[in-house]
């Protein structure tokens, strides 16, 4: 099959949720199918993902980031004018490797501008099959940063689900949401290289993790919504009951400066740790004692995944992103979203019943085994069958 995936990010020079899914995918896939993948030219980060096999053809396009005289004016809403470009640009590389005689399935990892660039292919294209895939509430989070236009983007959101031939959802609490909306909509796991996080080693990590204390990691983006606040702020809150022995490190790529003084203003800045991005997190989470997995966004948190796999003991919010995972057995400890005081509550639950949530780290384990990348794959040929 001819299979594209349509991304408004410069993978494999980027790393996220998105990219870290479509890697794991595109190179089980290429082996038997034609795979290519359409991404941003521009690069902020060096090569991320560096053993792409050959067989992915990629096919860059342009935004404003291009060009050193626009760069300038990309900030604030310039923003979304610099969307709405990539999405023509991103069309127009299409058109360049489409053609009347095959077939195409486009999964376009977004539920907005990407699907449209996709669309505009589809539209003039009957061998074309456009899928939209739900990575989370891609409207809702891009409000976050743009509200003035929030009502924009949940009515373009709409119009281009009504464009798209399958709608494929990360997550039940994300099928749910599109339900909501009035779409139908399949599930498209995340997954995890169960094998190779269970075999890791641990060896050559930073001389910081060769201690004593309690050691927390929190493995994402450094952002707002995946709880950083809250966990610097909990561990300043055992710190001032006298519980000085927790550290925390923090995996991933970002700003740190505005989470350093705020652990400087709570005084625990001897204790926050930001260590980067890493490409062995796996080693990371069973180096440390425990996982915070605090993302506010939705779909199967790939990290909350990983983190299963690691048997390390999990605290996580009590919202449908974890919730989930709880179907079949108990897998994390759950806390009340968005509070660093039953955070910091749920922590030392944890450290003073530590054999006890060992134990649910091996039902944990188990869970995970069943998000395999093999099977993920399977799901995710079986999906494209159902839409042939």
């Amino acid at each position: 099959m001819k299979i594209i995936f349509l991304i408004n990010s410069s993978f494999p020079y980027y790393a996220g949720g998105i990219e870290t899914w479509l890697y794991n995918v595109s190179k089980r896939l290429c082996n038997e199918h034609d795979i290519t993948i359409v991404s941003q030219n521009y690069r902020q980060y060096p090569l991320l993902f560096n053993d792409m096999p050959d067989k992915i053809k990629f096919i860059k396009f342009k935004t404003m980031n291009d060009y050193k005289f626009l760069r300038i004016l990309v900030r604030s809403y310039i923003n979304v004018v610099n969307f709405f470009i990539g999405t023509y640009s991103m069309a127009h590389a299409l058109r360049s490797i489409i053609n009347k005689r095959d077939k195409y399935f486009i999964i376009a990892l977004d539920t907005m501008f990407n699907v449209d660039a996709g669309y505009h292919i589809r539209k003039g294209n009957t061998n074309v099959v456009l899928i939209a895939s739900a990575r989370g509430p891609h409207a809702e989070i891009l409000s976050e940063s743009f509200p003035l236009f929030r009502k924009l983007f949940l009515i373009y959101e709409k119009l281009m689900l009504k464009c798209a031939d399958a709608i494929w959802a990360n997550g039940l609490d994300t099928m749910s949401l599109l339900k909501s909306k009035g779409f139908y909509s399949v599930l498209m796991r995340n997954g995890v290289d169960f094998k190779s996080i269970c075999n890791i080693s641990t060896d050559g990590l930073e001389d910081i993790l060769n201690t004593f204390n309690i050691k927390i990691v929190s493995i994402g983006t450094l952002l707002d919504v995946k709880g950083v606040n809250e966990l610097i702020d909990a561990c300043a809150i055992l710190n001032n009951r006298g519980i000085k022995n927790v550290e925390l490190f923090f995996i991933g790529k970002g700003e740190p400066e505005k989470y350093k003084n705020r652990a400087n203003k709570l005084n625990v800045t001897e204790r926050v740790h930001f260590l980067g991005h890493k490409s062995n997190v796996g080693a990371y989470m069973k180096k440390c004692d425990i996982i915070a997995c605090l993302s506010g966004g939705s779909g199967m948190s790939m990290s909350a995944i990983e983190s299963m796999a690691s048997m390390t003991p999990v605290i996580a919010w009590d919202s449908p992103v974890y919730r989930q995972f709880n179907a079949n057995c108990q897998t994390m400890h759950f806390v009340k979203e968005r509070d660093p005081d039953s955070l910091a509550d749920g922590i030392v639950e944890i450290i003073n019943n530590y054999d006890y949530y060992k134990k649910i780290a091996q039902n944990a384990r188990e869970e995970a085994s069943h998000y395999d990348w093999s099977n993920i794959v399977k799901e995710f040929l079986f999906n494209l069958e159902m839409i042939k």
